[in-house]
This record gives structure tokens, sequence and C-alpha cells, in this order.
């Protein structure tokens, strides 16, 4: 019997960071059990000296990478090649959360065909998160990382990660329903000792989630104060008018920031629209609850739904303005950087 290949797909904002480090720092142990984790952009970078990211946890990013740039067939086979030496001999578990994404190069469906066409015996993962919880969630991060600039209303009606029974069944038509495991991300529902995304993970693998010298991720990720998202929303649509690409300085001064200060929480929608968003998908729920996780009771999420203070923006005219001159200095010294370093390379 062939090997299985596990891709865990997210969702975003599902604890994924935490798994990622948690898998690659237990690589050993869980290579033991059964599950290789391949660190396969290192492996790339190594084989065929090409920098593929400067991170190396997601490593199943390579396989929407193959789509979204266009890979030719000879580049391709040369990954699949990677990954079949290590399916070989062991399972093999490959994570990242951007599989679940859609966007104008790449859909989640073509990721998965890309793999399953050629290699038959795979399996997928994804945890659910409540679909309030999960935009506002979302919407943070996006504005953090991608420097978004729509409002939270907007990516609600355009957003087509929160539709999980519309993807899930997108992908079952490849994979078939029964190769896909379905998690929620709640902790009342994670398994395992810990009770927790990691111990919960490894349920999924069929093995013990504890053992000496197991290494834990601690807090990855934080999310950060809704002021200083406000502040980054803002900073975001006056520095996209110069460059579209993304700003990891701002975005790494604010988690350092928060990394040391306490937030209290607040919800990024009104309490109304959380229960309108609830509403709207609970059919949706429904099915993913008995035809993907076999409850014959139908529920999901067993959250207990609260009102939550929602952040009301109320940065001054003023603030809005220093803060667009601050986006505006930013995108002009990168620019200059940018064109520096194009000096330096035209007269090597």
């Amino acid at each position: 019997m062939k090997n299985t290949l596990l891709l865990h797909i997210g969702t975003p904002k599902t604890g994924t960071t935490a798994l990622q480090k948690f898998l690659a720092e237990n690589s050993e142990e869980l290579k033991k059990q059964g599950w290789d984790v391949p660190d396969m952009l290192k492996e790339w970078q190594i084989q065929y000296g090409e920098r593929a990211y400067k991170s190396t946890q997601r490593n199943g990013m390579l396989l929407r990478w193959s789509i979204k740039k266009n890979w030719s067939e000879e580049k391709k086979e040369k990954l699949l090649q990677m990954l079949l030496k290590h399916l070989q001999s062991s399972n093999v578990i490959l994570s990242d959360e951007v599989i679940w994404e859609d966007d104008p190069s790449t859909t989640t469906a073509e990721v998965i065909r890309s793999i399953k066409n050629r290699y038959d015996n795979i399996k997928i993962v994804c945890y659910l998160r409540r679909q309030d919880l999960y935009i506002e969630s979302y919407w943070n991060q996006c504005i953090k990382t991608k420097m978004e600039i729509r409002d939270i209303d907007q990516m609600i009606l355009e957003d087509t990660t929160i539709r999980y029974k519309e993807k899930l069944d997108e992908i079952a038509e490849i994979v078939g329903r029964e190769n896909i495991i379905v998690r929620v991300y709640e902790r009342e529902q994670f398994e395992g000792s810990r009770e927790d995304i990691t111990s919960d993970f490894c349920k999924v693998l069929g093995i013990k989630d504890t053992w000496e010298g197991i290494v834990l991720p601690g807090m990855v990720n934080e999310r950060i104060d809704a002021e200083l998202i406000e502040m980054k929303w803002l900073f975001n649509q006056e520095y996209k008018k110069h460059l579209d690409e993304p700003c990891y300085v701002v975005t790494r001064n604010a988690m350092e920031y928060a990394a040391n200060h306490k937030f209290s929480k607040v919800g990024y929608i009104s309490n109304e629209c959380r229960k309108e968003l609830i509403k709207k998908y609970s059919d949706d729920n429904y099915y993913i609850a008995t035809n993907y996780m076999g409850r014959k009771d139908g529920v999901l999420f067993k959250e207990k739904v609260v009102d939550i203070p929602e952040y009301k923006m109320n940065f001054t005219d003023r603030e809005k303005e220093i803060i667009k001159i601050f986006a505006n200095v930013v995108a002009d010294l990168r620019s200059y950087i940018k064109e520096l370093k194009n000096e330096d390379i035209e007269q090597i």
C-alpha cells in the first residue's frame, strides 16, 4: 500500500503557524512515529540553487507556487520527484494554509488537483473556525501582512475563504469526501492531553501526543491591538498608492510592541452582524457537521456566542494625516533603496 501524503491546508487563522512550528521542531520524533515532515523549501534551494522563501516551516508552499508562478512541466516534475523520494519510505506531511486561499492566478482546487494527478493516496486536513471569529481574525491578519485596504464589511461580502461548504465540496470532487478530515478550531473540541492544536493534530495522525524532549511552539503570530490595526489599515491605503508590495518593517515593529503589552479583546463587527453571519452559514455548518464529520446532531461549532465590544475607528483627522505622511516617507525610502540596488546590479 502506498504511503499517505497528508496535506494540511489551513484554514488561515486556525493555529497554522504554531502547528507548522511544532511539526518542524519535532520532525525527528514524528519520523520515528511514521510521519516525515520534509523541509521541502530548503531541499529545493540546495538541489536547484533557487531561493524559494525566507521561511521553511510552510513546507507545502511549493505546491501552490508551482501553479501561481506557472512553472514548466519539467520544473513541476522535479518537485514531484523530490516529494516521491520521501513518500517511498514514509508517510509525509505538507502544510500551507495559503492553499485554502484563492486569487486570480491560483485556486485551492487547482493546487490539489495538480498533486492528485501525480500521486493518488492523498488526505486533506483542514481546521474550521466559526465564521464571525474567523473573518475578524483573517481581516486583522491581511491588514498586518497583505496590505489589505478593504474594510471588514467589504471583505465579508467578497472573501471566498469563509465559504467552507463550497470549498470543501470542490476539494471532495477531486480527492473524495472520505479523504477529507475536518477538525474544529475550538479549545472545547480539541483532543489529546494538551487540548490544543498540536495534540489534536497528533490525534489526526494516530500517534501519541507527548514524548521526552517535545518542543511546544508557545505563542506565535499574536494578534495586535485594535488601534495598531487601524493605524496599519490607514497606512496601507496611502502606501499602496505608491508601491503594491508588502511592508513588513511596520508590521514587525507593531508586533514587537504588541508582544510586550496586553490589550482588551474587541470585535471589528457589530454583535448584530455577528449573529447575522452565524445565521447565514448555519445551514452550511449543519451540512459540514453531518456530511464531513458524521455528527448526527449537526452541530459544528460549540463555542458560546457572546457579545464582544465593537471597536470604533477613532483617530482624529490630524492623526490620520500624520499616518499618511509616515506612509509616504516609508514608500519613498523603499523606492529609493530599490533604485540603489538596481544601480549596484548594473555596475557589477
